[in-house]
C-alpha cells in the first residue's frame, strides 16, 4: 500500500515536471517564430533589400579586384620562382618559420585537462651565477 502511494505520488512529480519542461519548451518555440517573422520582414523590406543588393555587389567587385591583383603577384612570384630558385626557397623557408612561430605565439595553450592554462605573471630574468673555479691538481 505505502509503495503504491508513493509510486503515484512519483508519477505525478514526474508529470508536473514534463508539463512545464513542455510549457518552456512552447515559450522558446514562440520566440523563435517570432524573431524568424521578424528577420523575414527585415529581408523582404525594399529599403532593407536594396540596401542588401548594393552591398553584395560592392562585395563582388571588390573580389573581382582582389582576384586579379592575386594573379598579377602570382605571376611575378613564378617569375621569381623560375629566375632564382635558392633564394625562393631561402623566403619561403623563412616565411614558413615565421608564419608557425606566429601561430603558435597566438594559440591558447591548454593543459592537459582540457582547461586555458591559467595566466604567469612576467617576472625579470635573473643573470646566470658563475660556477666558481676549482683548481685540478693532477698526479704525476
Amino acid at each position: 500500500m505505502k509503495f503504491e502511494k508513493k509510486v503515484e505520488k512519483m508519477d505525478k512529480t514526474v508529470e508536473k515536471i514534463q508539463e512545464k519542461l513542455k510549457g518552456e519548451i512552447q515559450k522558446h518555440l514562440s520566440e523563435g517564430k517570432k524573431k524568424l517573422t521578424w528577420l523575414e520582414h527585415q529581408i523582404n523590406n525594399e529599403k532593407n533589400n536594396k540596401n542588401l543588393k548594393i552591398k553584395l555587389a560592392n562585395a563582388r567587385e571588390k573580389v573581382g579586384q582582389l582576384k586579379e591583383k592575386l594573379d598579377q603577384i602570382e605571376e611575378k612570384v613564378v617569375h621569381y620562382t623560375e629566375k632564382n630558385p635558392k633564394k625562393a626557397l631561402a623566403m619561403a623557408t623563412a616565411a614558413g618559420i615565421l608564419a608557425a612561430t606566429l601561430w603558435n605565439a597566438f594559440q591558447r595553450k591548454e593543459t592537459s585537462s582540457g582547461k586555458p592554462a591559467p595566466k604567469t605573471k612576467k617576472t625579470a630574468v635573473k643573470s646566470a651565477v658563475k660556477p666558481k673555479k676549482t683548481l685540478v691538481v693532477s698526479k704525476p
